[in-house]
């Protein structure tokens, strides 16, 4: 009797349980529903605003159709190119041709192609260089490192963390804070590569690293988060 009744209130819990999930789950699914016993606050104007109908989706997805395999750049098609760069927190691209030359394309909101100016480029676009010839590069979210064939770095793009190591930081809420076109990164030395992330920057100059831009997380390597 006492295992029959243990049966019975073991499936009595698990019904309650799945009840709850369930519950919870239909709260979670539907908008405006209930999460937790609270309900989902109404969108405000401006979200409303972004809202985007299914028939302009459909449009976007005809217009910008996505390539579920590689599609050779015609661009390069009689440009031999030695490396290329870009990265999981940036939405523009960087390709460095055998003769030293360096291309880039796409978003350009902080100047990050350094083309002197903010605006975004569908096809690779050469950047000046000041006569160096680039043998690496590496995207950031909002900026843009180089390493050039004499062992200098140039960066461009935001640069309100310090991230692109020109010995200042730029705060001033607007175009000011904006690196245009390439610069000369200060106390790098025989670099030879450089990889960047949200707002930081890493370069490789014989055999030492070099770090500069933001430190949340201790991700330049100091020892602190400075938080």
């Amino acid at each position: 009797a006492r295992w029959a009744r243990a049966v019975r209130a073991a499936q009595s819990t698990s019904r309650a349980l799945a009840r709850a999930a369930a519950g919870a789950a239909r709260g979670h699914g539907v908008a405006g529903g209930s999460a937790g016993g609270r309900r989902r606050p109404p969108l405000t104007p401006s979200q409303a605003g972004k809202q985007v109908s299914k028939d302009e989706l459909a449009k976007r997805a005809a217009t910008y159709p996505t390539h579920p395999a590689p599609v050779r750049l015609s661009f390069f098609e009689s440009i031999p190119v030695s490396f290329v760069a870009s990265g999981p927190a940036a939405l523009h691209a960087l390709a460095g041709a055998a003769d030293g030359r360096l291309f880039a394309w796409g978003r350009n909101d902080k100047g990050q192609l350094g083309l002197g100016d903010l605006c975004q480029r569908n096809k690779p676009t050469v950047v000046d260089l000041g006569g160096g010839k680039a043998v690496a590069a590496a995207a950031g979210k909002s900026h843009t490192l180089v390493a050039l064939a004499d062992g200098t770095s140039l960066a461009a793009g935001n640069n309100t963390q310090g991230q692109l190591g020109l010995g200042s930081v730029r705060v001033k809420g607007g175009a000011d804070d904006l690196q245009l076109t390439p610069a000369p990164v200060v106390g790098v030395e025989g670099c030879t590569a450089a990889a960047a992330g949200v707002d930081f920057s890493l370069w490789l100059a014989g055999g030492a690293v070099w770090s500069a831009g933001h430190p949340q997380h201790g991700v330049l390597g100091h020892g602190t988060d400075h938080e």
